[in-house]
């Protein structure tokens, strides 16, 4: 059963608000289990967003996994096959 999203409104205008504001790059964090993955969903629906939500798991494991998915996101190959293990690069 799919639950009713309620009471977000304030997130949801700040992510509207650097969603206009293009490009932009925002970073959600918090506690466990309060619905960062939903808000990020609902949020993306029928945008063109590139969103990842990192696994717990090694920073070489997340950092492959985000960039095979930014590659596919922004179809640039040669984002998966950048050779690095610092994030500033992978960002820059």
């Amino acid at each position: 059963m799919i639950s009713r999203f309620i009471d977000r409104e304030e997130e949801t205008r700040i992510l509207n608000e650097e969603y206009r504001r293009l490009p932009s790059f925002v970073i959600l964090y918090g506690r466990r289990r309060i619905g960062k993955s939903r808000l990020i969903e609902e949020f993306s629906a029928g945008k063109n967003v590139f969103a990842y939500v990192f696994p717990d798991a090694l920073k070489k494991v997340q950092m492959q996994e985000f960039k095979e998915k930014a590659a596919t996101h922004f179809e640039d190959k040669y984002i998966s096959m950048l050779g690095t293990e610092s994030w500033y690069d992978v960002f820059s």
